[in-house]
Parts: structure tokens; sequence; C-alpha cells
């Protein structure tokens, strides 16, 4: 799946559409 950024979190946070860290972001839920 393609990373997304969200904004509005505490650092960084991506998901790459199967739960895993991506770019040393934490795993958005």
């Amino acid at each position: 799946g393609r990373a997304t950024k969200r904004s509005g979190n505490p650092g960084p946070v991506y998901r790459d559409g199967h739960g895993r860290n991506v770019g040393g972001g934490r795993v958005d839920h």
C-alpha cells in the first residue's frame, strides 16, 4: 500500500496499508 502521512500526531506517523512502520514512523491504526 501507499504510505500516508497524518498530521496532528506526535511525530511522523505513516501507514503502508499493512499496518507496518514506514519511514521510521509509528504504526497508525
